[in-house]
């Protein structure tokens, strides 16, 4: 029986890890493709932008085996260069009391003058 609780628990704990890296791809993705500038903030008011520094997003729920499991997730842009900009990209989730998160980083470079 208690072999059983363990392979439930970390099947969800893969399950909960799987949707966190499932949203940090996609708000990498929607940085990368997004409207926004190198330099300047997104004029529609979203934060799809590489302006330097921290936002922090609302809070997205997803459900995970009928449960609502809340993610928050923040990015970071830091300037390594004046044609270079490294944006990471944070998700971070409570499960059974522990917090974990998962972060994935890219680094988005201008070509030309």
């Amino acid at each position: 029986m208690q072999s059983s609780i363990v392979v439930l628990r970390t099947n969800v704990q893969n399950e909960i890890r799987d949707e966190a890296v499932r949203l940090a791809e996609q708000r990498m993705n929607e940085l990368r493709s997004g409207p926004g500038g190198f330099d300047n903030a997104d004029p529609g008011g979203g934060n799809l932008d590489l302006v330097v520094g921290t936002v922090a997003y609302p809070t997205v729920t997803r459900s995970i085996r009928n449960a609502p499991m809340p993610f928050t997730m923040s990015k970071n842009v830091v300037s390594l260069d004046t044609k270079s900009k490294q944006v990471t990209v944070t998700v971070t989730w409570q499960f059974q009391g522990q917090q974990f998160n998962h972060a994935i980083m890219s680094i988005v470079r201008r070509y030309g003058s």
